[in-house]
């Protein structure tokens, strides 16, 4: 008799386990903007608190526009650039192309998409 009545009690918690209510969870994105989210674009964020945005990838090209620490821009080319320094010996940088010009790659941080890049770009605002 003991286990009959084990047995219901089992079976009762299996049948109704299922009948309570459970809370429905919701996820939303947190940026409505659908470029955020785009596998394959580079976005960086600037680390410098002021950089100009150069014609070319290269320090003697005019230099463009500015832009400031925790900006956040969308790369649109990447460049390697080689050239000789004072002693004859060559020197390879990285430049990141922006639509309003480039910046070596020292200045930036590079993220894979834009809301990680703008989730960092907060955090370094805060400092």
């Amino acid at each position: 008799m003991k286990k009959f009545l084990f047995l219901i009690f089992v079976l009762f918690t299996f049948i109704f386990s299922g009948c309570i209510k459970k809370d429905e969870i919701y996820f939303s994105f947190p940026n409505n903007n659908p470029l955020a989210y785009v596998p394959g674009k580079e976005w960086a964020v600037i680390k410098e608190p002021l950089v100009g945005l150069r014609e070319t990838d290269s320090y003697e090209s005019k230099v463009l526009n500015h832009v400031r620490r925790g900006d956040v821009l969308e790369v649109s080319g990447k460049r390697i650039s080689t050239k000789k320094n004072a002693d004859g010996k060559k020197v390879s940088s990285v430049w990141y192309g922006f639509e309003k010009g480039w910046v070596e790659s020292s200045a930036v941080t590079i993220y894979e998409n834009r809301m990680q890049a703008e989730n960092a770009s907060q955090k370094m605002n805060k400092n």
